[in-house]
Formats: C-alpha cells, structure tokens, sequence
C-alpha cells in the first residue's frame, strides 16, 4: 500500500475565493458518492494507468488527499488531481498485469459541508480477466465499554507469519470500521490474511508503541467469495505496556486543580496525593475525586495556595482494564481566578459496598465538588434521638459514604453551599431480602487451561466472581438492577483481560460479553437460560 504523497490542482487557484456553502434549505447530511468511474468499477482488463472519478457533490480537496490509499503497493508515488471539486484524476503508473487494483477513500473523505463517509468507499478493477472476490468482513469493539468502535484502521498482512517479531513496514490492504464497528476487506485473492485493527492516530498506517490495537483471535483468515463470516470479533484496547500517565496540572482556582491523564482513570487511594512548595514544605490536600465529566481528570482540593508554582505527586490510579498509572510530580501553577464551581449538595443515592464479603450498605451523598472543610451532616434514629455516624470520602468521585447504624434518617444542612434548606431521607437497613444473584455456565474453550472470570457490570461498579471447573457461576449479593454480563479466560493469570501481541503473535485472551443487559430482582436468582460460550 502506498499513500498519495504527490498532487496537483487544475482549478485556477489563483483566481477564485474560498468557495462557500449556500445557506437555507435543509441541512444536508448525506455524505458524496462515487457517481462515475473510468474505467468502470469491477471492470477487467484494464491497460491505462490512470484512473478518472466523479463524486456525486463537490467535495473537500484536503479530505480527497488524506483518505486515499492504494493496494497493492505501487513502483512510485500516485499522483491526484482535483477539476471543480468533483472530478479526481488520479495517475497510478504502470500496472501489473492479471492483479487487481483496490481504491480507497476512508472516512476522512467528506463534501464541501464537512460531511464524512459514514464508512470507507472501495474502487476496484482489475488489469486480467478477472478480478479477485474474496472478503474477510467482521467488527471491531472498545476492550473497556463493549462498544462498537468507527473509523478504525484494519490493515490486512498477506502471508505474514505470526511468528515473525516485527510486522512488514506497510500493510498489504487496508479499510476501515463504520459507524457500527463494522468493516469489510475486499477484493482480495486466496492467500489468507494477518488481519489487525489499530487506532492509528498519527496516521502512518503502521502500528506505533502506545497505539491501542487489536490482534486477531486467529492469525491467518483466509478470504471468501460466498460464504463471509462476519461474526469475527476484534477487541481493541491499549497494549500491556502503555499505562495511563500523569500528563499536566491546571488550577481552577487558589483551592481548586486537577491532574489530567492520558485516558479514563479510577482513583484508588485518596490519602496519597502531596502537593509540596518551593521550599519542600508538604500543602495538606483535603480532598480527592474524579471529574464526574471527564473520567481522564482526577479533581483535588487544597487550602488556598499562594500565587507560586508548587509540585504536585498523584497518588495511586488505574485504568479501565486495571492497569496502574505512570505518575511522576507535575508542577502546578496556582490561580488567582474565581473559582465559579461552588460545592452543592446533588442528593442522597444507595450504595452496596462489598468490602470483606461483608456486602455493607451505606448511604451516599453525592456533590459538585468536595472542599477542605466536611459537609454539615447528621443522623437520628427512629425516635428522632441524634446518633453517631461517620463520613467516608468515596474513591470515585465527589461523594461520601455515610456510616451509622440502620434505620436512621440522614439529614445534609444545605446552608453552607448557598442552598436555603435541610436535605433529609429515611434509609431503612438492608439485608439479604433487598439483594439477588445471577447465574449460568460458561463453556471453556477447547484444549485451553485457565481460570475463568466472570463480572455483572453495573451503573457504578464490578461484581466479579470465578467459574468452577465444569463452568457454572454465581454472582451473588447484587442489588436489583440492569447488569452487563462479561467474561473472560484468564490464560496468564493476572486477573485481567490481555490484549495479546502482535509481533510476534500472541493471541488476546477469549472474551465474550452478553448484548443484552440481566435484570437482577430482590430475592431471586436471575439464571441464563443458555449456555455461554467463547
């Protein structure tokens, strides 16, 4: 494959104005089109080595540019050119004979509007008799979320060997996902395939350290004319090695900062951030929480700080698949602007917090921000009598836990946070009546050893559980709810999905997720009614 590295514009630049978009009727949403093509597409015994597009609208020269790949590789660079916005000549050189030409144009192809492909557009023609058929089609989805993942880059090895510690310098064909995760390598001949996905995000179409990837659950997938089986599943998700990393401090104000991280992180220790001044002095921190926003900013409070640069240590996070942050100290530059997010109280939530197999409920109280001073909270128990309770800072966000002994009526005095009233609710202790289950088995791949782990995702957290050896499994203790079923076959031992390797080749450890979220209801056991399989 070779990228456009040479083009030419036959539009008198010189003469005309940025051209513009006219205004009124409705907006279009309807990405172009190829309208015309010579030679034909599919067409065969093709002698010229220049190719004549027509988009169905005017389009985006730059875009024309970007999105457009070629395969097989070619003896020298192709040359494009754009007449009127819509018509694309593009010189390929000399051919090779009896082989068929791929075209194409990725969804960084959009008109005039800005409006993309919403997947790639393929040209193909051939210069024998025939041209190749064959497809490999399947679906690429995020490793953290399930998602279905767009405009992602799959690239296509032929012949490579799995074995081999590095991958050939350029792919062999190339697409890319659609708006469903989707995508479809076509056009191709017998020879099977090293099919990987890659979120390429300086756009060398080649795999870079700290890319997130996908490597196949097969390392060779052989082409077909008929029967394409498209249920292949790609899971992307960052390599071992690239943990999250602290990449800068901001200040919202003397009281106010945040540390933002390369990617969504979860806080595991609240008591660990320092902030130190210049003089090496520790700044007591008061407060620790994720942005409720941004899942990538961990928010922090302090005392006023003086209008000097100061030195921030984060303290232990991970990412989504469990993986432990690089941290390294940051400097931090305090604000000396208003800081315009005042706390407030948001209102009370149930939490079940399985610490020790104990299943504790706690109330949670849930704010815009936390301050270095606690909340004004009390609790009195069914006769109205004041109790003792305790405030436990939550890890995930601006939140406490509120620990005290059940039935008990929690009152949160909104007067501090501008609010002109007492927020109160009832919670009524919970035992094992208000809690169920979810069950079923799960069947081992063949020939494969490993533990199998099993999570019921819910709104805020994991419940995780370990199949027995003949594959069934319980989650127990979870609070009535919607759950995404996930699991996995633990090869290595880690206690958490790998996304293997791509050279040399190591296959992602099996993972499956049900599409369908389980209903859990009080007091039952919510069983699958079918028997999962990788």
């Amino acid at each position: 494959m070779k990228r456009v590295v040479g083009w030419t514009m036959l539009a008198a630049v010189a003469g005309c104005a940025n051209p513009l978009p006219p205004t009124g009727g409705p907006e279009d949403r309807t990405p172009p089109r190829l309208a015309r093509a010579d030679p034909d597409t599919n067409a065969v015994n093709v002698t010229s080595g220049t190719v004549r597009l027509v988009f169905s609208e005017p389009v985006d020269e730059a875009s024309v540019v970007r999105s457009l790949s070629v395969t097989p590789d070619l003896d020298r660079a192709s040359e494009l050119s754009l007449r009127r916005r819509r018509e694309a000549t593009i010189r390929l050189g000399a051919l090779r004979p009896n082989t068929t030409y791929v075209l194409t144009f990725d969804t960084n192809l959009r008109d005039e509007r800005g409006v993309a492909l919403a997947t790639p557009l393929v040209y193909a023609f051939s210069t024998g008799p025939r041209i190749s058929r064959g497809e490999v089609a399947g679906r690429v989805v995020d490793a953290a979320t399930g998602q279905p993942r767009n405009g992602v880059d799959v690239l296509g090895y032929i012949g490579h060997t799995p074995a081999a510690d590095t991958l050939p310098a350029r792919s062999d064909v190339r697409t890319q996902t659609g708006a469903n995760g989707a995508f479809r390598l076509s056009y191709l001949g017998p020879a099977p395939l090293y099919v990987v996905a890659l979120d390429d995000r300086n756009r060398n179409r080649r795999p870079d350290a700290g890319e997130a990837f996908a490597a196949p659950l097969l390392p060779q997938i052989r082409p077909s004319e008929t029967a394409v089986d498209s249920s292949l599943v790609w899971t992307i998700a960052l390599p071992d090695t690239a943990a999250a990393r602290a990449e800068r401090a901001r200040s919202f104000g003397p009281s106010r900062h945040a540390v933002r991280f390369s990617r969504a992180v979860f806080v595991l220790e609240t008591t660990d951030w320092t902030v130190r001044d210049s003089s090496g002095q520790t700044v007591p921190v008061r407060a620790v929480w994720r942005d409720g926003a941004d899942a990538r900013q961990v928010v922090f409070a302090t005392d006023a700080l003086p209008l000097r640069p100061v030195t921030v240590s984060p303290g232990p996070v991970v990412d989504s698949l469990g993986r432990t942050a690089r941290l390294a100290p940051l400097r931090l530059v305090p604000s000396a602007s208003r800081d315009t997010l005042r706390m407030r109280f948001l209102g009370f939530s149930d939490a079940i917090v399985d610490e020790d197999s104990a299943g504790r409920f706690r109330p949670r109280l849930r704010f815009s921000r936390l301050d270095a001073a606690a909340p004004a909270v009390t609790a009195t128990d069914t006769l109205g009598q004041p109790q003792p309770l305790a405030l436990v800072q939550t890890d995930d966000d601006a939140a406490y836990f509120v620990e005290t002994t059940l039935p008990a009526t929690i009152r949160v005095d909104g007067r501090p946070f501008g609010q002109d009233t007492t927020f109160a609710q009832r919670f009524d202790a919970r035992s094992d009546r208000t809690l169920g289950s979810l069950s079923g088995v799960v069947r081992r791949p063949d020939d494969e050893d490993g533990t199998i782990v099993v999570e019921a995702v819910g709104e805020t957290r994991r419940y995780r559980t370990l199949a027995a050896p003949d594959g069934t499994f319980a989650v127990p203790r979870l609070p009535a709810g919607a759950y995404r079923l996930e699991a996995f076959l633990d090869r290595d031992g880690d206690g958490r999905w790998t996304p293997g390797r791509l050279a040399p080749y190591r296959p992602p450890e099996p993972l499956l997720r049900l599409d369908a979220p389980q209903t859990v209801r009080a007091r039952w056991d919510a069983a699958l009614p079918d028997t999962l399989a990788f």
